[in-house]
């Protein structure tokens, strides 16, 4: 210390995962962890450090929502890893009684094309910005409709959430199923993914825009 000479420790309390985990550590996902349909961590923490307020356990304990709070569009999955979070990632945590397939639902709807376009518009994040924040506010204001109120159609989209899980691809078929359901789920047809479509593509090409961009509808429709 320049002030008074004493000598300090520094210690890293958040590094790379890697290797055995050591007592008194966790797993960390981070903002730049969370992206559409993914979340793995790739930093560990160490945990009851004095003077850093940690949220509680049982909030990591079971499945959980992960939405990434900056950069542009939105990037969501479901997390059941009991993996910790930063602070710039909400998790939202089902209420007793939900559905079993509640956050596979959300998922499934928040990372959909239709939803990104309704962001782009409503938002105007169709240009790069350089600090785009999704707020607690703006998150809970999603057009996202009542599962309970159509559960079959909510059901089916939690079903095809699962398929896509294990697929990589952006374009695949587990990712076009899943559209295809939440347009039913919206009660939207071909001119509604024209739409969402023609959204994305007047959009700047920025990377979490221009993976979700298609050729045409019927690549998820099929041809009429």
């Amino acid at each position: 210390c320049r002030a008074c000479a004493a000598a300090l420790r520094v210690e890293r309390i958040v590094r790379p995962l890697g290797g055995e985990p050591p007592a008194g550590w966790a797993p960390l996902i981070t903002g730049a962890d969370v992206d559409r349909h993914r979340c793995t961590p790739s930093a560990r923490i160490r945990l009851e450090v004095p003077g850093i307020h940690y949220k509680r356990p049982r909030d990591f304990a079971g499945p959980k929502l992960l939405v990434r709070k900056t950069g542009v569009g939105i990037k969501a999955a479901v997390d059941r890893s009991g993996a910790l979070t930063t602070q710039v990632v909400f998790h939202l945590l089902p209420r007793p009684g939900a559905p079993s397939w509640l956050l596979d639902y959300l998922q499934g709807v928040l990372c959909s094309r239709v939803m990104m376009a309704w962001h782009l518009k409503r938002q105007g994040e169709s240009e790069w910005r350089s600090h785009p924040y999704l707020s607690q506010r703006l998150l809970l204001s999603f057009p996202v409709p009542d599962p309970l109120a159509h559960p079959e159609a909510a059901r089916a989209v939690a079903e095809a959430l699962r398929l896509r899980r294990g697929e990589p691809r952006h374009d695949g078929p587990a990712d076009r199923l899943l559209e295809r359901r939440v347009l039913t789920l919206y009660g939207l047809g071909r001119p509604g993914l024209r739409w969402a479509l023609r959204v994305l593509e007047d959009a700047q090409p920025l990377e979490p825009i221009r993976t979700l961009r298609l050729p045409s509808a019927a690549a998820v429709l099929g041809a009429s």
